[in-house]
């Protein structure tokens, strides 16, 4: 796997074990990993993550 992508899930992983929800977590390493700023996209991803239908829609969202 691509260093960079392992980087981007461990940053994934280390951001939603400080809070955030999976969408947000994984929303963010990417954006980072594409050297984008997070906070100019707000909350966007907030709405996808929590709960067994928020982790799916989160999840075929970001991977189209």
């Amino acid at each position: 796997m691509d260093a960079s992508i392992e980087k981007a899930i461990e940053r994934a992983r280390s951001l939603f074990g400080h809070g955030n929800n999976c969408a947000e977590a994984v929303l963010t390493a990417l954006l980072e990993a594409a050297k984008l700023n997070p906070e100019d996209y707000g909350a966007v991803a907030t709405a996808f993550g929590g709960g067994p239908v928020g982790h799916s829609a989160g999840q075929f969202w970001l991977w189209g």
